[in-house]
């Protein structure tokens, strides 16, 4: 299973004296923010957006995705060899991914 990471609530500003309250919870945020930053994992979204998607993986970077002839999503590896063909001239962009 997955090990998805739930949002961070956003500190609110003290109404008045900063309280060891409010500074462990500052610390706890930190600590937080610390572990997700050396440790990256999943994400957690309400939506993903892909688009447009390569036809092959032909001038598209380690890491770049395309959909294969089956119409599975793959991703380009190191050693991964591709020829150039008409589909590849016809293509909009490299695929963006919105995460929201």
């Amino acid at each position: 299973m997955a090990n998805l990471k739930t949002p961070i609530a956003p500190l609110k500003l003290p109404h008045g004296p900063i309280t060891s309250e409010y500074i462990n919870q500052l610390i706890r945020t930190i600590n937080q923010l610390i572990s997700d930053r050396n440790n990256p994992g999943g994400v957690v979204c309400s939506s993903l957006t892909i688009n447009p998607i390569a036809l092959s993986g032909y001038g598209l970077p380690i890491g770049g995705v395309y959909e294969n002839s089956a119409g599975l999503l793959q991703i380009v590896g190191s050693g991964d060899v591709f020829a150039p063909s008409f589909l590849n001239f016809t293509k909009l962009n490299p695929p963006t991914v919105v995460i929201s």
